[in-house]
């Protein structure tokens, strides 16, 4: 298979065979079934066996996952690794998406009753800030990167 586009670059029919073979090899856990309900067929997939019994203790020690579960998001990671070409090609994509990304912006503000609720965005942030006023008052943050980062200093203590 080779590609016609003009600016595909000459290794996409390797990566292509790639992603085929990696389907094929992880079919028997993504099968997709349809989950009857009264009046309509829900696609769903069988995941549920990635849920450890233990994932409480999991989340204080990640060496405690069971090996079928563990060797499982291994090869799924190996193989988004290969999707996407190795760590260069990954931080190439995170330094585009982040180029297209203003440093500091606010979304269009969604009335709602009584208030405006909008995101701000501010430089160095990693996430946005949510606000909200009435037409009246001055902005008021309900969610900010500050109290963010307190709750995720609280949750480790």
């Amino acid at each position: 298979m080779t590609s016609t586009k003009k600016n595909d670059p000459p290794h996409t029919s390797e990566r292509i065979a790639i992603r085929i073979q990696s389907v094929t090899a992880i079919r028997p856990h993504n099968i997709e079934r349809l989950a009857y309900t009264r009046h309509m067929q829900t696609p769903t997939t069988d995941n549920a066996w990635l849920k450890a019994d233990n994932w409480r203790e999991v989340l204080e020690h990640p060496e405690s996952l069971p090996p079928e579960i563990r060797n499982f998001l291994q090869s799924q990671n190996q193989t988004a690794e290969s999707w996407l070409g190795g760590p260069d090609s990954r931080q190439w994509i995170t330094d585009e998406l982040k180029a297209t990304i203003r440093d500091r912006d606010d979304s269009v503000p969604v009335e709602d009753g009584d208030y405006s609720y909008w995101q701000r965005f501010i430089e160095g942030a990693e996430h946005p800030d949510f606000l909200r006023r009435t037409h009246q008052s001055d902005p008021e943050i309900l969610l900010s990167q500050e109290v963010l980062n307190f709750c995720l200093i609280l949750s480790n203590y």
